[in-house]
């Protein structure tokens, strides 16, 4: 029997065109006696099948299947061919792991990581693995071209943190060009997380942002704040863990249900031995039921709310 296959191919990054073109690459030379390929576009607004006539079915995110004439088809296997985000940095495969399909990419973890370069080389340089000097900037820092050269050299490449290498990406030769690669690179990393801060701080409330993970938690810069939004999995659980190790609490938020679980997992190896510390089970269940009050209490401030009259 003929596997289904859906390659996904699109994304959210201004690479989406060379991806569209690696992804119908696949679909051609997929063997037709063998799999039955169906080409998946994902988009920020539509994720949909597009059969060989270019009509479009929507996918269902909830178990990733399509309906085409009345007959729901689902996959045996993804194979991903977006290129940058969402594809290369972890929230694909994530998803297809939530739903048990096969995908022919890395895992959640070593696609978040890789993606973002600054973590990346952050983990590898503590096992003497060599990697070229780098310079960090982030977006709204003072640009010390000096500094930059001393450190990195001339020529340079200078590239977005989180971005493939076919946009955002310059190589300089003098000092000069140095602030114009600067802000090309800044538009593939921080065109979307910008614009959503900016008009989250419209609204009269106080965010601040974007941080990069390993300064803002190792200055203990995240001291300053009430609540850290973390943009990858890894980005925020890992530090968190470590500060919060035994009293922490999982919150899964977005649900209309409470749900709470304690930092360290299941810790099945402990099963058995009395060897559990029941702290973080405990700043769990507290949290859930402090949640579910505090739901109360706003619906019942927010119920039968006096409308404003009209002045005549």
């Amino acid at each position: 029997m003929k596997k289904n296959i859906a390659i996904i191919m699109g994304g959210y990054s201004s690479e989406y065109e060379i991806s569209l073109k690696s992804g119908n690459v696949v679909f051609e030379t997929l063997n037709p006696s063998k799999y039955n390929a169906y080409r998946i576009h994902i988009f920020r607004d539509k994720w949909v099948y597009v059969d060989t006539s270019n009509t479009e079915f929507p996918i269902d995110k909830n178990d990733f299947s399509v309906t085409v004439n009345q007959s729901k088809i689902t996959f045996d296997c993804v194979f991903n061919a977006i290129h940058g985000s969402p594809g290369e940095d972890g929230f694909m495969q994530a998803y297809f792991k939530l739903l048990n399909i096969p995908q022919t990419s890395c895992g959640m973890y070593q696609a978040s990581l890789t993606f973002n370069k600054r973590d990346c080389l952050s983990v590898l340089k503590p096992y003497g693995i060599k990697t070229a000097e780098s310079f960090y900037i982030n977006l709204g820092d003072t640009i010390n071209e000096d500094a930059i050269i001393k450190k990195v050299g001339l020529p340079c490449f200078v590239k977005a943190n989180k971005a493939g290498s076919s946009f955002g990406i310059t190589k300089v030769y003098k000092k000069e060009d140095l602030q114009k690669a600067i802000e090309i690179s800044f538009k593939e990393d921080d065109e979307i997380i910008r614009p959503t801060i900016a008009e989250i701080q419209e609204e009269g409330k106080l965010v601040y942002g974007p941080y990069a993970a390993d300064s803002f938690f190792g200055s203990e810069n995240y001291k300053n704040f009430d609540a850290i939004l973390a943009m990858y999995h890894d980005q925020g659980l890992a530090p968190f863990k470590t500060l919060a190790f035994g009293g922490g609490v999982n919150y899964t938020a977005g649900l209309n249900k409470i749900r709470t679980s304690p930092d360290h997992g299941t810790a099945y190896e402990l099963a058995g031995k009395d060897m559990a510390n029941i702290n973080s089970f405990k700043e769990a269940v507290f949290s859930a039921i402090q949640i579910f009050r505090t739901r109360s209490e706003y619906k019942s401030l927010t119920e039968n709310v006096l409308k404003i009259s009209e002045q005549k």
